[in-house]
Formats: C-alpha cells, structure tokens, sequence
C-alpha cells in the first residue's frame, strides 16, 4: 500500500467518526430540547407523586444535552484531524513508495538547509547579525541524519523484499536472581490490508510472561490465527523494535 493510499484510508476514517458523532449529537440535543418542551418551565412539585417522575425527567434532559455537547466536540477533533491526516501521517516502513519518499524529504530538508547557509552568508557579507541561529542548523542537521538513517533501513527491506523478520531474546530468571535460561524466539509481521492492522506471528510458543508483554504494547491475541494484531500506523512499528530488544525479567529483578 503506498502512503497516499493510506492518507486516504486515515481520512476516510476520521470522516466517518465525525460522521456518527455529529448524528448522535444532533439526536441527543433533540431528545433534550422536545423533554424541555414538553416540561414548558414547570418547577417540581414537592411532595406531589409527580416528583420522583420529574427529576427523573430532569436528569434524563440534562445527560443528553451534555452527553450531545461531547458528541459535537468529538466529531470537531475529528474534522481537525481528518484535515491534518496528510502533515500527521509520516513515512511509514510499511509503505511501498517509502524509497522514494523519503529520498524527497532528505532533499527538502538539504534545501532547507542550504537556504538557511546562503542566508547566514548574505547577513555576514553584509555585517549584519545572523539570520539563523546555530541551533536551527543543528537541528535541521540531526533530522537530515534520522531521515537517512531510515532511508538505509527501508532499502534494506527493499533489498530484501519483504517487511523485515524480527527476532528477540527472552531472559528468564529465578525468583533467586539466577539466570534460569534464555531463549531467542523469531516472529514475523504481516500487513492485513482487509483489517488496517499488522498481524505478528511467533515461532514458536510463548511463555505467559511473553504474552501479557505483548498484551501490554497493545497487541490483542487472535486465537483463531495463532497471532498477534495491531492497528497498523508508526507507533506500532516503534513497539516491535522495542520488543525485539528487551530483555524480560519476570520478577523485577
């Protein structure tokens, strides 16, 4: 899936959520506005077998007018971030332009840089302050140095011609502190386009400490698989890598 195809699917997405919030807020304020009519200002009557009715009514009326202000400050955030969706979503390891996106990026950002040179030059040449402070320069530079080094890390999967298999040591201790046995356990990952997730499958059977691990990274146990799955974005990509280098001390040691 290339990332304009994803930007898409992402847009469609929050689309669809302000879509259902703005429904459900428009019905809830409805509901609230025809209890209030009907009501027409009438205190409650102390005493009367009305009352309990009443409050009741009250209440109902007061929840979905807040419940229907929720919904409309949902489907706003996600109207915002449907109109953001192309400077949010960034280059994803998974995508299959990555090569060439990211190759643009570097050449952006270099011109970026060259610009903020040539402006430093000028303002020298003319004895004046400088343009650009030295922090900009090096920060520009350390992003140059990130975007490169992910660009060596997507022409290796390129390369390779596949989303790259990962693999992990898992350490076990005893209650002790002794080194009990490690183990070094492979997994591959495999994008469900159909589901928008990435689907991790193990070699082979994990340990209960391994598993409420994943748990914990947010991957949910598809039984009927024999796999883990995760919503597909960067953050998840993030949460292999970090998997595949910790080492697991089940008892804190």
């Amino acid at each position: 899936m290339k990332r304009a195809e994803r930007v898409e699917r992402l847009e469609e997405k929050h689309a669809h959520k302000a879509g259902v919030a703005l429904k459900e807020a428009d019905s809830r304020n409805k509901v609230s506005h025809a209890m209030a009519g009907i009501m027409n200002g009438q205190p409650i009557l102390i005493g009367h077998h009305s009352e309990k009715r009443h409050r009741r009514d009250i209440e109902r009326m007061n929840t979905n007018s807040s419940k229907s202000t929720e919904a409309w400050r949902y489907s706003q955030e996600q109207s915002r971030m449907e109109s953001n969706v192309e400077n949010q979503a960034g280059i994803s390891r998974l995508d299959d332009d990555r090569v060439v996106l990211m190759e643009r990026k570097i050449e952006s950002l270099e011109s970026v840089r060259d610009g903020y040179k040539a402006e430093n030059v000028a303002a020298r040449k003319a004895k004046q302050p400088r343009a650009r402070n030295g922090w900009e320069l090096s920060n520009l530079g350390a992003r140059i140095r990130d975007c490169k080094r992910r660009l060596e890390q997507f022409k290796t999967d390129a390369e390779r011609g596949e989303y790259v298999p990962l693999s992990c040591v898992v350490v076990h201790y005893s209650k002790a502190g002794e080194l009990a046995y490690a183990k070094m356990l492979t997994f591959s990952t495999e994008h469900n386009e159909e589901k928008g997730s990435i689907d991790v499958t193990f070699s082979s059977r994990l340990s209960s400490v391994m598993f409420k691990h994943m748990r914990s990274n947010g991957f949910l146990w598809v039984r009927s698989l024999g796999c883990f799955r995760r919503a597909w974005n960067n953050a998840t990509e993030h949460r292999l890598r970090e998997i595949a280098s910790v080492d697991f001390k089940p008892w804190g040691i």
